[in-house]
């Protein structure tokens, strides 16, 4: 080959070798874009030994009207800097401002959502949002800036390495009857979710995180304790994560989550650590289970759905080690199929597929083993 020959080889091969540079590596094994290690995180993305995490704590009351079916109260939160920045300003998510006029999701609707193959329709159906009114700082406030479901808070005064800052303010909106998945209403049961103004995270690797909320995503929060306070109508039941006031006898997840979910192996890690701490001696600790029955009536038809996640799931108790038998009928059942079917994203399908009645007969029995007694 001639030289001339061998330059215009070069030149043509570059345009093409720029062309499959420009497409992105969508390989499962492709390189990860994480950061290099420092003082805060180790190579292995474990903690190092100048990790940090801010902290968020609420002091929540709230009342339910369920004549207008809205929710109204006040919110305080106390923001604690452990990291070795100043901030300027801070981030709230205001998770509510999905049913706001003219957010990302009523404006560019999400594709539906895929679980197990079957779509579920994530777009907002109501208007709606939440109000936020007499929103102040310790720290002064000198004006607010909106991204759809985030709000940043632009103080007076900045927040120093070590320091912290009051922010209160009154809330009120109007609970949907379709919450895009994650709560609504049908009749008296009110599945409420993302309904207080929450802190951003602000990290080591993002700063903060600004993400809004459109629909299909899951929460990336700073943790806190909590004090809640609620008001709903006389007779009405609540249930809600929190720390056990009175756990003589508690029923939760077992460590395998039931399903293998990890939202619900998380929920017996809290449990179980709230009553080794306050529980009195004596006090009982269940974990869910299921008999063999169960599985062999059910457990291939779920698993159309990918319902049990790994091996093992769900655990099998023989009958006669269980410590709670309880058959669960009538209104009661009426009302757990309500509130299964409120979690639209995870059930719409299988609701679709197999009808009311499966369900019906698949939560007719709630079963337990006891796991711990406190000593």
């Amino acid at each position: 080959m001639k030289s001339d020959d061998w330059q215009l080889a070069l030149l043509c091969a570059a345009p093409a070798a720029a062309a499959r540079a420009q497409v992105a590596d969508s390989s499962p094994f492709r390189p990860l874009a994480l950061p290099a290690p420092n003082a805060f995180r180790t190579a292995a993305g474990a903690p190092g030994r100048g990790y940090w995490q801010n902290r968020a704590d609420y002091a929540i009351e709230a009342r339910l009207d369920t004549t207008r079916h809205e929710i109204a109260g006040t919110v305080r939160i106390r923001y604690l800097n452990n990291s070795p920045d100043s901030l300027p300003f801070l981030w709230l998510q205001l998770d509510q401002q999905i049913f706001a006029e003219g957010s990302i999701n009523r404006s560019v609707p999400p594709p539906p959502l895929l679980f197990a193959g079957v779509p579920f329709d994530m777009t907002v159906r109501e208007a709606g949002g939440m109000t936020l009114d007499s929103l102040r700082t310790s720290r002064g406030l000198v004006g607010t800036h909106r991204y759809d479901t985030m709000l940043r808070l632009d103080l007076e005064r900045g927040l120093g390495p070590g320091d912290s800052v009051e922010i209160a303010a009154r809330l009120a909106f109007r609970v949907p009857v379709n919450g895009v998945a994650r709560m609504g209403r049908d009749g008296s049961l009110y599945e409420i979710a993302q309904w207080y103004p929450r802190m951003a995270v602000y990290d080591d690797v993002n700063g903060w995180n600004t993400l809004p909320y459109v629909g299909a995503g899951e929460f990336y929060l700073e943790y806190g304790d909590f004090r809640v306070r609620l008001t709903v109508p006389a007779g009405f039941i609540v249930a809600a994560t929190g720390e056990l006031q009175n756990p003589d006898t508690v029923l939760t997840f077992g460590p395998d989550g039931m399903t293998g979910h990890q939202d619900h192996i998380s929920v017996c890690t809290w449990t179980t650590e709230a009553f080794h701490r306050v529980a009195k001696p004596g006090a009982t600790l269940h974990y869910a289970t299921q008999i063999q029955a169960f599985k062999d009536r059910f457990y291939d038809r779920m698993q159309k759905f990918n319902v049990f996640m790994y091996p093992g799931t769900p655990p099998i108790t023989p009958r006669e080690e269980l410590s709670i038998d309880f058959p669960v009928a009538g209104e009661l059942l009426e009302l757990k199929l309500r509130a299964i079917e409120a979690h639209c994203s995870q059930i719409e399908g299988m609701l679709k597929f197999f009808g009311a009645n499966f369900f019906r007969e698949a939560l007719a029995d709630e079963f337990y083993h006891l796991a711990e007694t406190k000593s």
